[in-house]
């Protein structure tokens, strides 16, 4: 089966709209048009990719998305960590200790908060992901449209209770939970694709924009979160569905329009293919200019357009040195197996 282009394409465009989302101090109209689909567009992706009809058993399918989701935010998490280790080894008391430790653990579960990590925060997509896949590939068994029907019924579920509360869980279950409504609208879009006239999806950023300026900027509606697995006001929730449906629609157009073009092509591709290690180190790199304009006191107006593509430079900079080293690489590519593969005939 020949891989589609664009996919690699949306999903280095969608990266591009997570480094620039993360840029302090871009406008408020800008973070909301971002924040308002750029991650629900990943979870609408993984369902599109998702393949129903694979064989395989549920232990060697589950220990494949552990390798490809969870070692690497490890092993990048832990990367992350060493700046806090030398901190550690160099004050080494119990505040630096307990304060080394509760960034370990958020590490190593994908906590979504920066205060509680190695400064990775953006790794809980990761995390949430793969709660994701680990519950599709659990219910493969069941009939197709009973599949669909339990996992948007558990996705739902999620909704609701991310409404009463704001706990946070180990590897993000609640998240993951939540976000199964996108997984299945993905998987729903690829099971409808064929038969959905092409010149269609060029209406999405006509609804988009529409539905943006009548949500957003004249009732001043909240939109998502996802990292806080919040949906906006319980009202809201219909109105950012949309929001993350069209917008994905426009990204996905998007893409389509940059795949015409060979170097941009290539460029997105590129992204695309190389998204864990930017955002394992998006953080770090935001402290770098804010760090430099604090010591600096150097102002420069709308900042943001200069930050932008020199953090983008400096993120590509890093992942160019990631594909370099052949295990890092491999390990940002899932190539690494970690947990026996073995399947069950095989080991009787």
């Amino acid at each position: 089966m020949v891989r589609d282009p664009r996919i690699d394409i949306f999903r280095g465009f969608l990266i591009l709209l997570v480094v620039l989302g993360h840029v302090k101090n871009i406008p408020i109209a800008l973070h909301h048009a971002i924040y308002s689909f750029h991650m629900p567009a990943f979870f609408i992706l993984a369902g599109y990719l998702f393949n129903y009809h694979k064989a395989g058993g549920v232990y060697d399918s589950i220990v494949k998305k552990f390798n490809r989701l969870i070692i690497p935010a490890w092993v990048f998490g832990l990367i992350c960590g060493l700046p806090f280790l030398a901190l550690t080894l160099w004050k080494f008391n119990a505040d630096a200790v307990n304060n080394f430790l509760t960034r370990l653990y958020g590490t190593l579960t994908g906590y979504p908060s920066w205060d509680t990590t190695f400064n990775c925060t953006p790794l809980w997509f990761l995390y949430a992901l793969f709660v994701i896949e680990a519950i599709a590939i659990f219910c493969k068994k069941l009939s197709e449209r009973v599949f669909i029907a339990t996992l948007m019924g558990l996705g739902i579920f999620g909704v609701l209770i991310s409404y009463q509360t704001d706990v946070i869980t180990p590897f993000n279950v609640l998240i993951g939970l939540s976000c199964l409504v996108y997984f299945v609208f993905g998987f729903f879009i690829k099971k409808i694709s064929t038969s959905v006239p092409k010149e269609l999806l060029f209406v999405a950023p006509l609804m988009y924009c529409g539905i943006y300026y009548f949500f957003v900027i004249q009732t001043k509606g909240d939109v998502i979160s996802l990292a806080d697995n919040s949906f906006g006001p319980a009202n809201n929730f219909v109105w950012n569905m949309l929001l993350s449906l069209s917008g994905t629609g426009v990204a996905f157009v998007i893409s389509s329009l940059l795949s015409k073009n060979e170097l941009l092509s290539k460029g997105f591709s590129w992204l695309g293919v190389n998204t864990i290690p930017i955002i394992a180190f998006d953080y770090y790199v935001n402290d770098i200019f804010v760090k430099a304009f604090a010591i600096t006191g150097i102002s420069v107006l709308h900042d943001w357009w200069f930050i932008f593509p020199l953090k983008l430079a400096i993120l590509i900079g890093i992942v160019w040195c990631v594909t370099r080293i052949s295990w890092l690489n491999n390990i940002q590519s899932g190539k690494v197996p970690v947990l026996n593969k073995k399947r069950m005939s095989e080991q009787v």
